[in-house]
This record gives structure tokens, C-alpha cells and sequence, in this order.
């Protein structure tokens, strides 16, 4: 049996995946592969595994809540921007910034707070904010209109090429 997404090994839960044959496994620890009880080994052990799902994952970690609560601050942050309280939208947009760092930074270095939620909400949340403070610097006359559609541009071509990839 041989495993060619590497990414199906980093799991601690356990990992139900179907061999081509049909038959499940269960991955239960990060090198360990073990057919489930009661069912026939494949034929051809050079079967490739896909993902069939997942059985849990944690989306309440800590890199997940910072990443919601900077998306959830962001129309306070245009908000603040349009009505001329630039001191406050520094200070939120700061927090901001350390919450982008905190939240990469604990997935990448905790064990279990990484997720699959995270690896979407953190750009996710990152365009969302980019966008906001673009667009209501555009508003405020600070910034001219050409840069913030040629940021959105931008963004919208990561985004289509992210897809496509």
C-alpha cells in the first residue's frame, strides 16, 4: 500500500481512506497504515489511496477564532475609515496585522491547531480585509480609484488562480 499525498499523514485523528479496489483503511497514527477489522486485504498492494473524508476536526482552534474575529472587525474597519477616525482604524487595523501573525503562527507551531477551516479562512480574511480598507480609502478620496481596482484585480486573479491550481 502506498500512500502519494503526504498530506494524508499529518492527521492525529483517525483517517478512513478507500483503496481503488473499494476496500477502507483507517490511518490511525501519523506513519501507522492498518486495514479496519473484518475487512479482506486488497489484491494488489500497490493500490493508490484516495481521501474518502475525514471523521473529526477541531474548527474551534485558536488561529480559526483570530482569523473569524478579524473578518467579523473588518466593516468597523471601513466604517471607522469613512467617518474620518483614522487613530482607531490604526489601532484596529494593527490588531489586525498581530492577529495575522498570531494566528500563522500558532497553527504552524501548536500541535492540533491546524486546519483544513484554516487554510481558507486565513486568506480568506486577509482579501476580505484588503478589499475593505481599499475600498473605503477610495471612499475618503485618500487613495486613487486605479490602485484600488488594480489591488482588487490583484486579488481576484490569486483567487481565480488558487481555484484553478
Amino acid at each position: 500500500l502506498r500512500i502519494r499525498h503526504r498530506s494524508l499523514l499529518r492527521y492525529p485523528a483517525p483517517i478512513f481512506a478507500l483503496c481503488e479496489n473499494g476496500f477502507p483503511y483507517a490511518i490511525l497514527h501519523k506513519k501507522w497504515i492498518v486495514p479496519p477489522v473484518n475487512v479482506f486485504l486488497p489484491t494488489n498492494p500497490y493500490d493508490r489511496v484516495r481521501m474518502a473524508y475525514v471523521v473529526r476536526e477541531n474548527i474551534w482552534t485558536v488561529p480559526n477564532v483570530l482569523c473569524i474575529s478579524r473578518i467579523l472587525v473588518t466593516p468597523y474597519l471601513g466604517y471607522l475609515i469613512i467617518g474620518g477616525d483614522f487613530q482607531q482604524a490604526f489601532y484596529i487595523l494593527l490588531w489586525a496585522g498581530v492577529t495575522d501573525l498570531l494566528d500563522g503562527l500558532i497553527a504552524r507551531t501548536w500541535y492540533g491547531q491546524s486546519s483544513s477551516l484554516g487554510s481558507i479562512l486565513d486568506p480568506m480574511a486577509d482579501k476580505i480585509l484588503i478589499v475593505t480598507l481599499f475600498t473605503a480609502m477610495t471612499y475618503t478620496n485618500l487613495i486613487p480609484a486605479s490602485l484600488t481596482a488594480l489591488i482588487i484585480a490583484r486579488d481576484i486573479t490569486l483567487a481565480g488562480a488558487a481555484f484553478y491550481i
